[in-house]
C-alpha cells in the first residue's frame, strides 16, 4: 500500500472510531414508556384511551387490553396526558432515563358529560291553534284551572255560555224533525266522535265526564255554525257546534 492511500485509510479509521461511542450513546438513550390504562371501579380496561406526551405532541392508543407503548425517548422528563370520553383526564410525570423502560399503569374515573337542557316544542299544537279560523272559541287548561269547576259540563257553563247544552236541547226540541235523535252538536274527544243524546242529558247532565276526566283535558276548542260542520269534514251534516276536546298526553298527566 502505498502512503497516500494508507493515510486516507488511516484517517477513515480514525473517524470511524470517533463516530462509534456517539452512535452507541444515541442508541443506549432511547427510552420506553408502556402500561395500562383500566376504569377505577370495574378495573376493565378502557381500550381507545388516548396517552399524549404534551411537550412533543407524540403518543399511543391504548389497545383492545388497555395497554400503550411509547417508544424511542430521548432521555428526559415527560408529562403524559390520559384521556378517554367520559373520564376523567388524568397527568402523570414520567422521568425517562437512557435506555429506560417506565412502566406506568393507572385508572380513570367516570365523569359523564352534561348535556345541555333541551326544551321540546309541540309544534302540532301550536300550529293547530295558529290554523283555528275567527269565531272559534278556545278554552285553555289554565282557564279550567281558574273557573273552578269540577266536571265538563260546568267548566262548558262558565267558559262557553253559548253552549248550554240544556238549552240547546229545548230549543232543538221545538224546532228539529221527530226523527232526529241526537242533538246538532258533536264533540271530538281526541278524535273519537260523540253525539249527544237528548235523552241521556236529561237524565244526566254530567254524561259527559264518561269519556275524559277534567283534570285530563289539555284544551277545549268550541267551532260554530260552517266552522263545525267544515272541520267535522261531513258537509251534509246537520250540525250546529263541535266541541273538540284533546286530552293531556300520558307523561304530562
Amino acid at each position: 500500500m502505498t502512503s497516500a492511500p494508507r493515510a486516507r485509510f488511516l484517517t477513515l479509521c480514525a473517524c470511524m472510531s470517533w463516530l462509534l461511542p456517539a452512535c452507541q450513546l444515541l442508541a443506549q438513550e432511547k427510552g420506553r414508556i408502556y402500561g395500562t390504562v383500566s376504569d377505577h371501579q370495574t378495573g376493565k380496561p378502557l381500550p381507545g384511551t388516548n396517552v399524549v406526551i404534551k411537550e412533543i405532541r407524540h403518543g399511543a392508543a391504548a389497545d383492545s387490553l388497555g395497554f400503550f407503548e411509547i417508544t424511542n425517548l430521548q432521555s428526559d422528563s415527560y408529562l403524559l396526558e390520559f384521556r378517554y370520553v367520559g373520564y376523567k383526564t388524568k397527568y402523570r410525570m414520567v422521568r425517562v432515563a437512557p435506555d429506560a423502560q417506565v412502566e406506568v399503569s393507572l385508572s380513570l374515573e367516570e365523569d359523564p358529560v352534561r348535556l345541555p337542557e333541551i326544551t321540546v316544542v309541540d309544534t302540532s299544537k301550536r300550529d293547530d291553534l295558529h290554523r283555528m279560523p275567527s269565531g272559534s272559541l278556545l278554552i285553555t287548561r289554565e282557564m279550567i284551572d281558574k273557573s273552578g269547576a269540577v266536571s265538563i259540563t260546568e267548566a262548558m257553563r262558565v267558559l262557553a255560555p253559548r253552549l248550554d247544552l240544556l238549552s240547546i236541547r229545548n230549543r232543538s226540541k221545538r224546532s228539529t224533525p221527530a226523527r232526529q235523535t241526537f242533538l246538532p252538536i258533536l264533540f271530538l274527544v281526541d278524535g273519537l266522535r260523540i253525539q249527544v243524546d237528548p235523552a241521556e242529558l236529561q237524565e244526566n247532565p254530567d254524561w259527559l265526564d264518561k269519556y275524559v276526566e277534567l283534570q285530563n283535558i289539555d284544551r277545549i276548542v268550541v267551532y260554530r255554525g260552517q266552522n263545525a260542520w267544515l272541520r267535522a269534514g261531513r258537509r251534509g251534516e246537520q250540525l250546529d257546534w263541535l266541541v273538540e276536546i284533546t286530552r293531556k298526553r300520558p307523561t304530562e298527566r
